[in-house]
């Protein structure tokens, strides 16, 4: 099975290991043909990606993972927003 986009990916920006462009070149070996950036409740890695996407030929999706806390649960949610 090939893929053709990893929608859920972390740069250094949050928690994730790799810098975004780091990210980008990493997708690009794998085979993607487009990558969305999510980090926790930021999005400082997007214009990076973005660039970086630019250059390597990939489709770029815009995304943000946002942290909601729930008071009455206990539990912190992530709900994953694209565009």
């Amino acid at each position: 099975m090939k893929y053709y986009a990893n929608l859920h990916t972390h740069s250094t920006h949050s928690d994730g290991k790799y810098s975004p462009e780091e990210l980008v070149k990493i997708a690009k070996e794998e085979g993607y043909k487009a990558l969305a950036i999510t980090d926790h409740d930021t999005a400082t890695a997007c214009e990076p990606v973005r660039i970086e996407c630019e250059k390597q030929g990939l489709e770029w999706v815009f995304g943000v993972e946002f942290s909601s806390p729930c008071a009455a649960l206990g539990k912190t949610f992530h709900i994953v927003g694209f565009h």
